[in-house]
């Protein structure tokens, strides 16, 4: 133990008798600091319009998350699992790194219900998504049009997902999109466009104005649920 130790370091010990100081064990490539090489943070954490609108609207970081993954960020586990395959270093060094051990002492957060907001002018529409997403225990709020959608996340933004349609008289679903993602209280919210019109240009239009995905109207309530749930795992509130 006292060979791994500098004559300063030796002296320290003596004088005050405290536990001796071990240096982290390595290799000659690394120069015996049991590290090799760094990973930027700006490799890893993306930053943009909507992270910084979430930023200031002061969101929780797993919100954040989301939207630097929408915006293509790579998790530090992901880039680190491609240096274990590049031979850069091994899995129990990424593990003593980067392991997602959880502290006991951290109490589990209440995240309360999934709230999902549905916008559509059609009746029909709005109580058939309703009862669908009720059945696996989302609590609904409707709104019957663009202006309603728009006051009601005004004066509550607290939703999990908004199911947007996207042919509405008066305000119709592109302008509800750039209103949501134009405010910072609302920006980080996921978007599920839901149109009975649609197509390749169409979704390709809307993904690029910030939905989050893209449904064509569906009776089918399994195929409906596995979209929205989709979205929901994509986005971790």
């Amino acid at each position: 133990m006292r060979g791994n130790l500098t004559p300063e370091e030796q002296r320290l010990t003596d004088q005050h008798e405290v536990e001796p100081v071990v240096r982290a064990v390595g290799c000659a490539e690394c120069g015996f600091t049991g590290y090799k090489g760094r990973v930027p943070v700006n490799e890893v954490l993306l930053s943009g319009p909507r992270f910084q609108a979430a930023v200031e609207a002061r969101k929780g970081w797993q919100t954040l998350q989301r939207i630097a993954l929408q915006g293509g960020m790579r998790p530090m586990h992901q880039v680190a699992l491609e240096w274990v395959t590049q031979g850069k270093t091994t899995l129990v060094e990424v593990e003593r790194a980067l392991g997602e051990q959880k502290s006991e002492d951290a109490p589990d957060e209440d995240k309360g219900p999934i709230r999902i907001l549905v916008v559509d002018d059609d009746e029909e529409a709005r109580l058939l998504a309703a009862s669908t997403l009720e059945t696996v225990g989302y609590e609904v709020s409707l709104a019957k049009d663009g202006f309603e959608a728009v006051e009601r996340l005004k004066a509550d933004p607290d939703f999990s997902l908004v199911i947007l349609d996207l042919t509405m008289p008066g305000m119709d679903g592109r302008k509800v999109l750039d209103r949501i993602r134009g405010s910072k209280e609302t920006a980080a919210i996921p978007v599920l466009i839901s149109t009975a019109f649609g197509g390749d240009d169409v979704e390709t239009e809307l993904l690029e104005a910030g939905a989050d995905d893209f449904l064509e109207k569906t009776r089918d309530p399994k195929r409906y649920l596995a979209r929205v749930k989709a979205v929901l795992r994509r986005a971790v509130m």
